[in-house]
């Protein structure tokens, strides 16, 4: 995969027409900023959100960026938002993104990767990449062997 962005609480990457963010934390607004304009560069796409730790911010601007990203669908053949959090923080994180996507058709909000896997394959079948399970599951779990 092709690190677009990295810090330390975010990773943005790129193989093909699959887009990956990974968050450790919640994102700032020059995060946000810069997966959008790297997501607008990169066209067609399917992009997969995975969240996995930190704590549950969103500030007004934040909660506006993020529904604009939501909102923008412009050659994006699919959004999932993947919740590995538990507990408190992750029921907060999965009720802020169903907020956020609940009117977008092109969106899902998941807890597993396991569900996350055939719904991109078949998102990017739509994109004429052929993938399987096994590719899109190593591409996924992609961000867990890199060190921050």
């Amino acid at each position: 995969m092709r690190v677009l962005s990295l810090s330390e609480t975010m990773t943005h990457a790129r193989l093909g027409a699959l887009n990956v963010a990974w968050w450790r934390d919640a994102p700032t607004l020059e995060q946000m900023a810069l997966l959008t304009e790297n997501i607008q560069r990169e066209k067609p796409f399917v992009f997969v959100n995975v969240v996995f730790g930190g704590t549950p911010r969103f500030s007004a601007p934040i909660r506006q960026s993020v529904k604009e990203l939501c909102e923008d669908t412009r050659s994006r053949n699919g959004l999932a938002h993947v919740v590995l959090m538990t507990g408190l923080g992750g029921s907060a994180v999965r009720m802020f993104l169903h907020g956020a996507a609940w009117h977008c058709p092109d969106q899902v909000v998941m807890s597993s990767l396991a569900e996350a896997v055939p719904w991109a394959v078949e998102r990017l079948a739509e994109c004429d990449e052929v993938w399987t399970e096994r590719e899109v599951l190593t591409a996924l779990n992609f961000q867990a062997a890199r060190p921050v």
